[in-house]
């Protein structure tokens, strides 16, 4: 079943069977507890509100009894000093009806539901949030799986490179064409390819477990296979008004706020008047006594105003003042601190933007001198020093490209979240059927 403020659009497939970002991301959103228990909290404040709502309607209430009622009759013994104790019995029904409405309050019920109201806005925040956060979890699970295969791939390759090296190496020292020297300078090379391989396997293996812990299993069917993403670059100052407008952590900051200050004006109505309009009737009947039935019935407008409670009310609107004064300044240190990473991730995408551009051309110019110098080694007329520094700066231009992605596309969501689009970026959409609990 999927939640009730999750409308799930298609995918855009990358192949038949590729698994994903987007299939990713759903497949832990749809059983994460997390997800459930968040949407069971809107739903809460949702049922909060039409409490306070109910206020606003009238009351009708209804209650009556039937049976059997027994008395007792003493005479005045100072009329008659032998009098006698009666006791009789009789049936009896009784039936009472009372409909009643708040006219006045001072706007207790009005501020109330006005308050409930933003407190349901701040859960859907909440909810958000989580989303968001959860969803984040996923990708970073998801691309370190496709990045540390890469890394893993131009690790393998530099290392079986290597050992080609070392082969004919070899094989030109039992000719007599090489020295020791260059066969264990080489050998270094290999053993030092071999433990760059064996710690991407190890970050791969970490990678594998994060992404089970966050799908549930690591199979073939949501193996990760989509590495590349479009990318909307952004300058800072477009970055920070979204995050203002946008951003989830600070709209609900701002509902608590809202909802406080309906509070407070709710607060303000204790020390107004409350006029209530009520209409009741009552139907009697004591059958044994031959009363017959008696009905009456009566509308009143009642009117109370409280005097004195103690101070009670003045502590209580003291308190929701200092509240409101804790949830300001909560506001600014959390936009100060969203503001701050904000820009970090703005410089820090736009900086992993241009060294992938340029490593991109630093691995296309390392691979020509390495195919180069590869073919001048296999002739002899090209060193193995100078061959071994080429692999070497290939490899590393290679690790560096997929390192500078990963980050680059980690870096871009994080930066989407902050600033509020993450979820229309991956298409996740919660608002429309959470439009209908906000009034």
């Amino acid at each position: 079943m999927k939640h009730i403020f999750l409308i799930l659009p298609l995918a855009i497939s990358l192949g038949a069977n590729d698994f994903n970002l987007y299939d990713a991301v759903m497949s832990t959103l749809d059983t994460n507890p997390k997800i459930k228990s968040a949407s069971a909290k809107v739903m809460q404040a949702k049922f909060s509100k039409d409490e306070s709502f109910a206020d606003h309607l009238p009351s009708v209430q209804i209650f009556g009894n039937t049976g059997l009622e027994t008395r007792s009759y003493q005479e005045d013994k100072r009329v008659n000093p032998t009098a006698q104790t009666t006791d009789f019995s009789y049936k009896k029904a009784e039936l009472y009806i009372s409909i009643s409405e708040n006219i006045y309050n001072g706007g207790i019920i009005e501020n109330s539901i006005d308050e409930k109201n933003e407190r349901l806005k701040a859960s859907i925040y909440d909810y958000r949030n989580l989303l968001e956060r959860s969803s984040l979890d996923v990708i970073k699970a998801y691309l370190d799986i496709v990045y540390n295969k890469m890394a893993i791939d131009v690790n393998d390759k530099n290392m079986a490179m290597f050992e080609k090296i070392l082969n004919i190496v070899s094989i030109k020292e039992e000719n007599g064409a090489a020295s020791s020297g260059d066969v264990n300078f080489i050998k270094a090379n290999v053993d030092n390819a071999k433990t760059s391989l064996v710690k991407s396997r190890a970050r791969y293996a970490d990678a594998i477990s994060n992404y089970e812990y966050q799908l549930g299993e690591f199979t073939s069917v949501n193996t990760p296979t989509q590495s590349d993403f479009n990318l909307s670059i952004f300058d800072l100052n477009s970055s920070l008004d979204k995050l203002e407008h946008k951003n989830a952590l600070i709209l609900r900051n701002k509902a608590y706020i809202q909802a406080t200050a309906f509070s407070i004006k709710a607060q303000y109505g204790s020390f107004a008047p409350k006029i209530d309009f009520q209409i009741n009737g009552e139907s009697r009947n004591e059958f044994d006594k031959g009363l017959g039935e008696r009905n009456k019935a009566n509308a009143l407008i009642n009117f109370t105003y409280n005097l004195y409670r103690g101070g009670k009310d003045e502590a209580k609107l003291s308190r929701l003042n200092a509240k409101l004064s804790e949830l300001k300044y909560n506001l600014a240190d959390t936009s100060r601190k969203l503001r701050f990473e904000t820009k970090v991730l703005n410089k820090s995408v736009s900086s992993l933007k241009s060294s992938l551009e340029l490593t991109k051309s630093e691995v296309e110019s390392a691979r020509k001198v390495v195919d180069s110098y590869w073919l001048a080694f296999q002739n002899g007329t090209q060193n193995l020093q100078a061959l071994q520094l080429a692999q070497r700066n290939l490899n590393r231009a290679e690790v560096d490209y997929v390192n500078y992605k990963k980050n680059l596309y980690i870096d871009y969501f994080k930066l989407l979240q902050r600033t509020g689009e993450l979820l229309d970026y991956l298409k996740i959409e919660y608002k429309q059927s959470s439009k209908q609990f906000i009034q």
